[in-house]
This record gives structure tokens, C-alpha cells and sequence, in this order.
């Protein structure tokens, strides 16, 4: 019953800041540099693939511009990472996001920033985070073990997808959407 309770309270959320984020919007969202990104009030929606498989949580340059990447140790060691073609995408540092859920709520994401075609998000490193991962068939959600917060992901084109608001430089860290 608790998790039911969280999940309805986690979607009243959800609309909220989805009516908030759009009563701000100048007209209809606009597709910015490919499929995955769209904007809205300055904000940048992000569709995010949850990826059991990756080690690291991995970006491409395209996806925040405006935040700074440093080099990491794994750029500095010249650690790169196997695409699914058998390709070598090398580590070209790493960035911290201030990020959004639809869920309303606001973290930091570490991103490493590598030539990927779209962002990545690693299950062991949310769960390293403090979060327990429930995968379903259509979706599944991020439960946050100490505060009970979800936040729900879909099923799409056969993969878990979940999106993520990023600020513009001027409203970072968290400034209202």
C-alpha cells in the first residue's frame, strides 16, 4: 500500500511540474539537436536510456553544452568504452548536471562524455545512489530508499527509457523551471 501511495503522490507530482514547466513554455515543444532533447521555458527535457548493462553513465557533448567537462580520471587514462558495432568511444571527461525528474525531484547527475549517440544512464550507479531499480514489463520506476520517492520509466522501441529536465546555465543549480 505504501508503494501505491508513493506512486500516486509520485505521478500528482509529476503533473504538477509537467503543468508548471509548460504554463511557462512559449508555445509547443521544439525538437533541439536530435530525437532525444527537446525544449521547454529554457528548460531541456532529456530522454535517458536506463541501461543495466553500462558501467558508467555516459553522455554525449551534445547533451548540455553550456556545463563544463572536466577531464576524469578515466579521460586521463585513456579509458574508452565498446559500442554495441565493437567500436572504441574514449572517455572525453566528465560533467555534473543539475537535473529534474518528472517526479519533481532535483539532483546532480554525473555524467561521463563520450561520442554516444544518446545518454546513458547506469543501474549500478543509480543504485550506488541509494535507489532500488523495479523493472516491468511496460516500464518500472526508481524508488528512492530513504525519502520512498519514485520516479517512473517506460518501455520504448524495447528499451527503458525515462526523461530528465536540465536547467539553462542562468537558472543552474535548480532554478525554477
Amino acid at each position: 500500500q505504501e508503494v501505491r501511495r508513493d506512486r500516486k503522490e509520485a505521478r500528482l507530482e509529476k503533473k504538477r511540474l509537467e503543468m508548471h514547466i509548460f504554463e511557462k513554455a512559449r508555445g509547443e515543444p521544439q525538437e533541439l539537436f536530435t530525437a532525444w532533447k527537446a525544449e521547454q521555458a529554457g528548460w531541456h527535457c532529456v530522454e535517458v536510456v536506463l541501461d543495466s548493462g553500462a558501467a558508467d553513465s555516459v553522455c554525449p557533448k551534445s547533451m548540455c553544452p553550456w556545463f563544463e567537462v572536466v577531464d576524469s580520471d578515466a579521460s586521463k587514462a585513456g579509458v574508452y568504452y565498446t559500442a554495441a558495432n565493437g567500436g572504441q568511444l574514449f572517455n572525453l571527461g566528465q560533467t555534473n548536471v543539475p537535473i529534474a525528474l518528472d517526479n519533481g525531484a532535483r539532483t546532480m547527475a554525473t555524467f561521463q562524455v563520450a561520442d554516444v549517440s544518446r545518454p546513458l544512464m547506469s543501474v549500478s550507479k543509480v543504485c550506488e545512489m541509494g535507489n532500488r531499480v523495479i523493472f516491468c514489463l511496460s516500464g518500472g520506476y526508481i524508488l528512492n530508499i530513504e525519502t520512498g520517492s519514485t520516479t517512473e520509466f517506460a518501455m520504448k522501441d524495447g528499451i527503458y527509457v525515462f526523461k530528465m529536465w536540465i536547467p539553462p546555465l542562468s537558472e543552474s543549480p535548480f532554478g525554477r523551471p
